[in-house]
């Protein structure tokens, strides 16, 4: 493709939005008929510039005796950052309308929204409601129009862009022929061999220049490389020291568990001790008032045994002595009936039978 025939193409190219737009910003009528009792002709633009003036009008015609009780128009302009209300009024209220009867309404407001950056793309929307009466019926209409596109270029604005465009269009075919003209003067200039020779010289000083540095940098780089090495190294030791911790740490804290529960069982055994001490601590007091009882029961046995076999070896009863309480322990005389060999009855009787006690518990056992 030539160049021509390159810029023809841009410039055809560029064309088509223009004439979408000059029929985006010519006013289109829209008709509504709400049941043959209204027609209404709302003209707008399909197409405004963001910050401009917006001109609405709105032709109302009575097909039949009816009454406006409210028409209420909003525009609202919709963006990257949500949605900003421009105008919401009612345009008719309580108008009576007879057949045939047709008025209109010019609605104004600006395209815009107080911020500090214009928003990207923002379109506007038209939202209608009529609430009227005929033949004595109420009735309701809604309606929601299609996107207007609110740009921030006009037609005016494009066509400048697209001028400075083909003047910029034809500044290169200009370019390109003094480029044409440069290498045709260039290849007559065989002088400049000469010069082109002396930059190629310092060019390859230049290049020895920097490759002594190049040997530099890679000594550099090599050392760099032996401290990553032994940082790695230093890196893997740690990391195996660190493996080695852990390990430890899983051994002691299954040492710590065990011994948990040595001391959970060792607690629970001393307390079942304890109880067991207590018990029998109970147990050996009983014992001890149960040995006394049974020692002053034996003394008591023994006694009278003695003085049944006295009875028995004697006619004479022999004089009891004293009770404890009129003569001392000292002074109380030994009685000993005389023995009779051949008579068992005056046999020494024997012991009283005790049952041994191996350990008796004190409380301080």
């Amino acid at each position: 493709m030539t160049t021509g025939s390159f810029r023809g193409a841009a410039a055809a190219f560029m064309l088509l939005p223009l004439a979408a737009l000059v029929l985006a910003q010519t006013p289109t009528p829209l008709v509504l008929n709400l049941d043959r009792d209204l027609k209404i002709i709302v003209t707008y633009p399909l197409e405004v510039k963001y910050g401009s003036a917006v001109r609405v009008l709105f032709d109302i015609t009575a097909m039949d005796n009816v009454t406006i009780s409210k028409m209420r128009v909003r525009f609202v302009l919709v963006h990257e950052g949500g949605a900003a209300v421009l105008y919401d009024q009612a345009i008719v209220e309580n108008k009576v309308l007879p057949a045939g009867y047709q008025i209109q309404v010019a609605v104004s407001f600006q395209a815009a929204v107080p911020q500090p950056r214009p928003p990207v793309e923002p379109f506007l929307e038209l939202y209608m409601t009529v609430e009227y009466t005929a033949d004595n019926k109420t009735k309701f209409f809604e309606y929601k129009s299609a996107p207007i596109l609110v740009p921030r270029a006009t037609y005016e604005e494009l066509s400048s862009a697209l001028a400075a465009a083909q003047q910029k269009a034809a500044l290169a075919d200009q370019l390109a022929q003094r480029v044409r003209e440069l290498e045709l003067k260039l290849a007559n200039e065989s002088g400049k061999c000469v010069v082109l020779s002396e930059q190629l010289r310092n060019l390859n000083s230049e290049w020895s220049a920097l490759k002594e540095k190049v040997g530099g940098l890679q000594a550099e780089n090599s050392a760099l490389k032996a401290r990553v090495s032994e940082l790695e190294s230093e890196n893997l030791r740690l990391q195996q020291e660190l493996a080695a911790l852990k390990e430890e740490r899983g051994s002691l804290s299954s040492k710590l568990s065990s011994t948990q529960d040595i001391y959970s069982a060792t607690l629970a055994e001393l307390n079942s001790l304890r109880s067991r001490y207590e018990n029998l601590s109970a147990e050996a007091g009983t014992l001890k008032v149960a040995l006394a009882v049974t020692a002053s029961a034996a003394a008591v046995l023994a006694l009278a045994l003695a003085l049944f076999l006295a009875k028995r070896r004697s006619t004479q009863p022999i004089p009891l002595p004293p009770p404890p309480t009129q003569l001392p322990s000292a002074m109380r005389p030994t009685v000993q009936p005389q023995a009779n060999p051949g008579d068992p009855a005056f046999d020494d009787p024997p012991p009283p039978t005790t049952t041994p006690v191996g350990h008796i518990l004190t409380v301080s056992d």
